[in-house]
């Protein structure tokens, strides 16, 4: 049975506030390694109410393609949380993800997005990402049997906060560019048809604080508009995959950053006003070189110790100069 917040058999669920949240790679007792999780939230009881509740296990769980969250993801302990009358109530916990299931990162029907995707992308874009949470079949043995029964038959969403990740991409640069023109013998609809670009790429990512597990980004792709004095000249099509390698950047109170490099070899450039194009070779071939601004899309297929998933539509930008 699922509860919606909103539903009339519980209470909405209480604001809350996120105060800690850490993750990290842990061994598994059977071997391998998981993704642990460290959270602790703050909340107020509003109401003249005052009561211990014994340590809880759930299992947590995210939508499948249908909306409906079928997709355990992991599960979660608490500790023994303490409600006094009109207080503040701190709740900790500590969860744990043994793997990605195959349904979280296969594509939806009809669609190019996994569950995965999904829930990714509301989460860059600074929507809330939707868990599920489900009494645990397997409770803790100092769980009362009503308690556990009753929290096993009920599935509460709990959203998780988003985060605005525009200026994930702190840094994006393409260097050592050199710029091809269109083969006078290439096929109509041919890559060679096109002015073609390649170029070194570098990537600045910034990591928050509290993701602390090894990450490699192994493949990049992106597409790119690109300008000429503001003036929209092509779009840059970088879709193919590229691979990549990564490390991490120390910086100063334990944050981090991750540098990515790949290489891009003549890509091509589809022109979309030609009248800007003459305008860049003019200046390519009589002048001492040109700068060009892009808008890029960033998509990273990235490595970690539960697998690998894809970070779709990254933004950046970067100015790119040519020289003859």
């Amino acid at each position: 049975m699922l509860i919606n917040s909103t539903g009339s058999d519980i209470p909405t669920l209480p604001q809350y506030n996120i105060t800690r949240l850490n993750v990290y790679e842990q061994p598994l007792p059977k071997g391998g390694r998981g993704m642990a999780a460290d959270v602790q939230v703050s909340l107020v009881n509003e109401y003249p109410l005052g009561i211990t509740v014994p340590p809880l296990k759930v299992d947590i769980f995210v939508p499948d393609c249908d909306g409906e969250p079928s997709i355990q993801l992991g599960d979660a302990t608490s500790g023994e949380i303490v409600i006094k009358p009109h207080s503040d109530v701190v709740v900790n916990a500590g969860g744990i993800v043994r793997d990605l299931p195959k349904s979280l990162t296969r594509a939806c029907p009809g669609s190019s997005s996994s569950p995965l995707d999904i829930i990714l992308g509301n989460y860059l874009e600074g929507k809330d990402a939707k868990l599920f949470v489900r009494g645990s079949k397997h409770p803790d043995p100092s769980t009362p049997d009503w308690i556990a029964k009753i929290m096993s038959s009920v599935s509460v969403p709990v959203p998780f906060p988003g985060r605005t990740f525009d200026s994930l991409v702190k840094d994006f640069s393409l260097d050592n560019t050199s710029f091809n023109l269109p083969s006078p013998f290439a096929d109509e609809g041919d890559d060679d048809a096109n002015p073609r670009i390649s170029s070194d790429i570098t990537v600045v990512a910034g990591m928050p604080k509290d993701m602390n597990f090894g990450v490699n980004v192994t493949r990049l792709s992106a597409t790119a508009d690109v300008y000429y004095k503001k003036k929209m000249m092509g779009v840059l099509d970088m879709s193919k995959w590229q691979q990549s390698s990564s490390k991490r950047l120390s910086l100063k109170d334990g944050f981090s950053d991750l540098e990515i490099k790949s290489h891009i070899n003549k890509a091509p450039l589809r022109i979309k006003d030609e009248d800007v194009f003459e305008d860049v070779i003019s200046a390519f071939y009589f002048g001492e070189g040109v700068k060009l601004d892009t808008k890029a899309r960033l998509t990273f297929e990235v490595s970690t110790v539960l697998g690998n998933f894809i970070v779709r539509d990254m933004p950046a930008e970067a100015t790119v100069p040519i020289k003859r």
